[in-house]
């Protein structure tokens, strides 16, 4: 008798897109992201390409959070640190300036892009009255130095 095997093949579905992908395994394919399991066992997953834009969402969601949660504080200029204190040295030289030169003026680059501290340092900023964002079509936002700011840097 001649048996050809057979092999259980599990079908993954993406709950937002209707993605599907085959595996041999039960394990969730690598890169695809777990949300919840049903009564019944069966995974609720995500795939690649919605997993990113779902954490992008949460990320902007709490962003948005810390935004509210934290309303504008003026800060006294004693506070400031060296980076801080370059950012708004570098916008009272100029008028506007995007993020990544910015960042480039107080060293906070790391193989061509932003590091996080940058972009924490900026929104600290603006939420201390000392910089505007001026948002610029598509992600890219641009900003300028607030009367608050030149003060806090005037020599």
């Amino acid at each position: 008798m001649n048996m050809i095997p057979t092999f259980a093949r599990f079908t993954f579905i993406c709950a937002d897109c209707g993605t599907q992908h085959n595996s041999p395994t039960q394990d969730v394919p690598k890169g695809w992201a777990l949300v919840a399991m049903d009564c019944s066992g069966a995974p609720f997953v995500r795939c690649p390409d919605c997993a990113a834009s779902v954490d992008q969402a949460q990320h902007d969601r709490m962003t948005d959070f810390m935004t509210n949660m934290h309303p504008p504080q003026p800060a006294p200029p004693s506070r400031l640190t060296l980076d801080e204190h370059t950012a708004l040295t570098f916008l009272a030289e100029g008028a506007r300036a995007m993020t990544w030169p910015i960042a480039n003026a107080c060293g906070l680059i790391a193989g061509g892009r932003c590091l996080p501290q940058a972009r924490n340092m900026l929104r600290r900023l603006e939420r201390w009255v000392l910089i505007a964002r001026n948002k610029v079509m598509g992600h890219h936002t641009s900003w300028s130095i607030t009367d608050a700011g030149r003060k806090a840097v005037q020599p």
